[in-house]
């Protein structure tokens, strides 16, 4: 919650408008662009497969941040919670590593397609 309310205020700062929606109406986590079959479906089903994509995103968020970081240097507060918000996806990754390795899993993840 913290996470999307600093991000609305930032997109409002930068002069935008942010947009919103209930994921859980209009959000296809499947990737399958509303079919419910798309490439993730198995993630409702497969333990393993739900983490394995876990840690993908996780490791998505942490890259995104880390990888942004160098541009907002001179935005103070932005800055501040970007870290912030880093810190907390990786220790998201963290404990999903924790979890897969408990069950026997890589601690690298591979899609192929």
């Amino acid at each position: 919650v913290q996470h999307v309310a600093f991000l609305e205020a930032a997109i409002r700062g930068a002069g935008g408008t942010p947009r919103t929606y209930d994921p859980a109406t209009t959000f296809d986590f499947t990737g399958g662009r509303g079919s419910g079959t798309g490439p993730f479906a198995a993630a409702t089903r497969d333990l393993a497969f739900l983490l394995a994509v876990t840690q993908a995103v996780e490791d998505t968020g942490v890259r995104a941040y880390k990888g942004q970081a160098g541009n907002l240097l001179r935005t103070g507060d932005v800055l501040q919670a970007a870290l912030q918000i880093h810190a907390v996806e990786a220790r998201h990754a963290a404990k999903i590593r924790r979890l897969r390795r408990a069950t026997g899993a890589p601690d690298t993840v591979r899609f192929s397609g």
